[in-house]
């Protein structure tokens, strides 16, 4: 993805020719000659695995999380310390209590999951080997296009953000609900 453009100024020490500035559209120039530039780019809002984006909540703001200790949801006021940014990197800040308990649902529905498809893969005594080019290792993914989840597998190569799978395991998936594929995919 390109980054978006804030703002461009050129830098007090650097004079184009006016032919130059005449002629030559930005885009060139700055293509040509990026040193000339002070350019500020957007900042790209940073994202979890499964698309949505991380957003830090203004100082303030109360926010619902999963209390742990009292096993249930629990609130607090946003102040940006290290234990709002722990619970934001586990996506565990949410400004909506139920979306909050949603979240708690949907994460043990998909550690039930995982669970079940490592079962599956220990009874088929399955394990992924990348040097056999003749076994298939399956994977799913969430194709936002479509909405729905789609399968696939590979032999020979191994994407380091993809879980895989036997062929008895993705058909475990395969007749999961599409809520509980999202659960196992840990789409919101």
């Amino acid at each position: 993805m390109d980054k978006k453009i804030k703002s461009i100024a050129i830098k007090k020490d650097y004079k184009f020719i006016n032919w130059e500035l005449e002629k030559t559209p930005l885009t060139e120039l700055i293509e040509g000659k990026p040193d000339a530039f002070l350019i500020e780019y957007e900042k790209e809002t940073p994202k979890y695995p499964n698309g949505a984006e991380i957003l830090e909540p203004e100082t303030g703001t109360r926010y619902f999380y999963k209390n742990e200790d009292l096993n249930d949801v629990d609130n607090r006021e946003w102040i940006g310390e290290v234990n709002d940014r722990l619970l934001l990197r586990k996506q565990e800040v949410f400004l909506d209590k139920d979306k909050c308990r949603y979240s708690i649902v949907l994460k043990i529905r998909h550690l039930k999951i995982v669970q079940k498809v490592y079962q599956i893969n220990a009874e088929n005594d399955w394990v992924a080997d990348w040097s056999d080019e003749k076994q298939k290792k399956y994977y799913c993914y969430f194709n936002s296009s479509f909405d729905r989840v789609e399968f696939s597998y590979v032999v020979t190569f191994q994407d380091g953000g993809k879980s895989y799978y036997s062929k008895q395991a993705q058909e475990y998936i395969d007749t999961l609900s599409i809520e509980d594929q999202k659960a196992f995919l840990l789409i919101y």
